[in-house]
């Protein structure tokens, strides 16, 4: 049975349905689970935070980082990440569905090979070409069609480190593998772990999520009706949505404080006053 194609206009659509998208000649396909692995291995990469970068690396388009970086760690300027590049291409290899005979080529200038222009794909003979521009939109459709969340550039490096720090401090540590991972979901919902291996990673995921909330929220609900009292609230008060994060104390950054300054300014001018 084929896939829907949906054209990119109807992003929303396939994103609800785990269906592919075409944009501009070329369709994007979601992940599938038997692809789990290599996707939890290739997914920082997608994900990376060109804040945390030196200033020469964080000032260019995701796709000319990526590519300085590799070429960088690849020379004697020491700095950089050597195959970084080869795992991008692996993500478009498995987003693309590309074939043995298909090919993926950087294209530069001789004179400054640290430079990339845009890419040119090959598949089924034809000829596409990517800008480092239009790669920013193509990056974004990935992380969307395979639930990763790509970082917010405006977010103080820093900060999200330190509260990363924080939660895996606090955290209990897990001995995690994608084989219980599977296991735990395909018992859930009463089927065989092989049967999940044709679905889409982020239907897979949601799924999963669904789940702990489902049975987070059944065990914390009888908690509670004991007597037990949780320190910093229910972390299940509901089985349908995700409790909103909360950023922590002493980490709230500029931008959230410069949010909470101006609400409380307007709640103040718009309260009633009181005579006295």
């Amino acid at each position: 049975m084929s896939e829907a194609i949906h054209p990119f206009k109807n992003k929303k659509e396939a994103l609800l349905k785990y269906e592919p998208i075409e944009l501009n000649g070329l369709v994007y396909y979601p992940l599938k689970v038997a692809d789990l692995d290599k996707w939890q291995a290739l997914k920082p990469v997608l994900c990376l935070r060109q804040g945390t970068l030196p200033a020469a690396f964080a000032c260019m388009t995701y796709l000319q980082c990526v590519w300085a970086l590799d070429h960088s760690a690849k020379s004697n300027n020491g700095f950089g990440s050597d195959g970084i590049w080869d795992a991008l291409l692996s993500i478009l290899f498995l987003s693309l569905r590309l074939s043995e005979g298909d090919e993926i080529q950087a294209m530069g200038q001789s004179a400054s090979p640290q430079t990339l222009t845009n890419i040119r794909i090959v598949k089924d003979g034809q000829e596409h070409d990517i800008t480092p521009m239009e790669f920013m939109q193509i990056r974004k459709l990935i992380a969307e069609q395979n639930g990763a969340e790509l970082p917010d550039e405006a977010d103080n490096p820093d900060l999200v480190e330190a509260e990363n720090d924080m939660q895996n401090a606090s955290g209990v540590k897990l001995d995690y593998n994608i084989s219980d991972y599977m296991t735990s979901v395909a018992s859930a919902k009463g089927l065989r772990r092989k049967d999940l291996l044709d679905w889409p990673i982020k239907e897979f995921e949601d799924e999963a999520r669904a789940l702990r909330r489902r049975y987070g929220y059944f065990l914390s609900s009888i908690a509670e009706s004991q007597g037990a009292k949780f320190k910093n609230g229910n972390p299940y008060p509901t089985w349908m949505f995700e409790k909103a994060k909360d950023e922590f104390a002493g980490l709230i950054s500029m931008e959230s404080l410069q949010r909470e300054h101006h609400a409380q300014i307007e709640e103040s001018d718009t309260a009633p006053t009181q005579n006295t």
